[in-house]
């Protein structure tokens, strides 16, 4: 483990193995998994910035190998909660991460964007600088959000979006063939963004279809199925 000489680690901290912490570093309240990196400036498990918070002592988990660059912020989470950074995760310079908010493993969070409070991205999930994600929104596998983004409904997995406001712009085929979908899947999910974003069929009709075709691409089906299901603030269309 190897620590900067102006870092500051606090109450309520445990450190994994062959973790590397940078200079003028802050830790509160946080675990932080074997192989992290954690680059100058960084600081992590403050008070969340939450009107809720009434000092409970929130916890920030770290993965295991995540590396966080410089002056990014994660915020400990406000009741009886965590804020989650998974493993293999990519947190770049000057990213917010609020409270309660919860990252799966291998997301890119590209520089200068904002994550407000009770976020959630899904593994796989890549998104784009200076884009701004609002609260409880929530962000399916192996999405993409492009760039100068702001993203207020949920924005299912597979698919691109972009914009201010986000609006659906295709599927991330190139996420999808990084991560081992097959040609025959990603020709799938072309077919289920005609139905969904060119046709719009409603989402009855949609979810039909999924079903439909459930057992031919379970690894498409199945996850689309699932986050449709437990959407809250509504899907982006």
């Amino acid at each position: 483990m190897k620590i900067g000489k102006t870092s500051i680690i606090k109450e309520n901290v445990k450190i994994g193995k062959n973790v590397e912490i940078g200079e003028y570093v802050e830790i509160e309240n946080a675990i932080i998994g074997d192989g992290a990196r954690i680059k100058s400036g960084v600081k992590i498990g403050g008070e969340p910035e939450d009107r809720a918070f009434t000092g409970e002592m929130g916890k920030v988990i770290i993965g295991e190998n995540t590396i966080i660059f410089e002056y990014a912020t994660i915020h400990s989470a406000t009741g009886d909660d965590m804020t989650i950074i998974g493993k293999n995760c990519m947190i770049m310079a000057y990213v917010h991460i609020a409270h309660n908010s919860k990252l799966g493993d291998n997301v890119v969070v590209v520089n200068g964007t904002q994550v407000a409070g009770y976020v959630e991205i899904e593994d796989n999930g890549f998104i784009g600088g200076v884009s701004g994600i609002h609260q409880y929104t929530k962000i399916g596998e192996n999405a993409f959000l492009g760039a100068y983004s702001y993203l207020t409904r949920d924005l299912p997995p597979f698919f691109s979006a972009a914009g201010i406001p986000a609006e659906i712009k295709g599927i991330n085929r190139v996420g999808m063939e990084r991560n081992g979908y097959t040609k025959e899947e990603i020709k799938f999910m072309r077919e289920v963004l005609y139905k969904y974003h060119i046709e719009m069929v409603s989402l009855k009709e949609f979810v039909k279809f999924l079903e439909e075709r459930k057992d031919d691409f379970p690894r498409i089906t199945l996850p689309l199925l699932k986050f449709i299901d437990n959407s809250k603030r509504g899907l982006l269309r």
